[in-house]
């Protein structure tokens, strides 16, 4: 109980500072019934409701004093709708070059900006997607997929994001071995994977479905796939120089070992 009060707070923090992780505890909330800890169903109950109740508590009296001032129930920020509406029409204003995408899409993100003195509140543009899906289906899906593409190696200016992709493309297969070493390893190393993992999942689907496609967003779940790009480069490093190493720790130890041997021989 008390690593979830803990965990709550940590995670109050996080979403206080960055509303970004507001749905945060939702995700260690289902990694405590997916992790291979060695206990009970109630167990895993209690610090989900732990979690949560420390989460609540630290961050209601933010929220009861945002809903006295300003007379309605705020989500930790006012900022909201402009995100949202900035990741429908992200490529077709803000004064840059445009954004290669299909043209159903770019049609959409058009409409967007038509209808944006309408889509200032949340409702609003829940709304407008809510048509857009209706109406054109196909449309949004491709919104989707170009927005969960573009957001691992996109920025705002536009800029040298062919190479940024070229760098994330070359520690991918890295990455995806890294992963396969470390759930082959102990209960603690896949515990560590699913955390990584739920923790993309969530800043990838939160920045596609809310916010601009930029590679700022993922950049705290880029520091954890690090750790499996390591992973994967360890093991191929023990797997080409380890023999190398121990044959070249042996000698060393050998030379080492020399004038003493020779001072007891000569002793002797």
């Amino acid at each position: 109980m008390l690593y979830g009060f803990l965990l709550g707070f940590i995670l109050a923090i996080i979403a206080l500072i960055k509303p970004f992780g507001i749905a945060l505890p939702a995700v260690f909330m289902g990694l405590a019934w997916m992790c291979t800890a060695p206990c009970r169903p109630r167990h895993r109950g209690r610090f989900s409701f732990c979690v949560l109740v420390a989460y609540l508590l630290l961050i209601s009296p933010w929220e009861v004093w945002a809903w006295r001032v300003s007379g309605h129930w705020i989500p930790l920020c006012t900022n909201g709708p402009n995100a949202l509406i900035d990741g429908l029409t992200f490529g077709t204003v803000r004064g840059l070059k445009q954004v290669p995408m299909p043209e159903s899409v770019r049609t959409l993100t058009e409409d967007a900006v038509a209808h944006a003195k309408q889509l200032r509140t949340t409702t609003s543009i829940a709304n407008f997607m809510v048509v857009q899906i209706r109406e054109r289906p196909e449309s949004v899906i491709k919104l989707f997929l170009v927005k969960a593409v573009r957001s691992w190696y996109s920025n705002e200016s536009h800029t040298l994001e062919k190479w940024v992709a070229v760098i994330q493309l070359f520690y991918l297969p890295f990455v995806i071995f890294g992963m396969r070493i470390v759930w082959r390893g102990g209960r603690q190393h896949k515990n560590f994977l699913l955390v990584a993992m739920g923790i993309t999942l969530y800043f990838w689907m939160m920045t596609v479905i809310t916010a601009l496609p930029i590679l700022r967003y993922m950049v705290p779940t880029v520091s954890l796939l690090m750790v499996f790009a390591a992973a994967a480069l360890e093991h191929v490093a023990m797997q080409h120089f380890g023999p190398f190493r121990t044959k070249l720790l042996a000698s060393y130890i050998d030379s080492s070992l020399a004038p003493t041997r020779q001072s007891v021989s000569t002793s002797i």
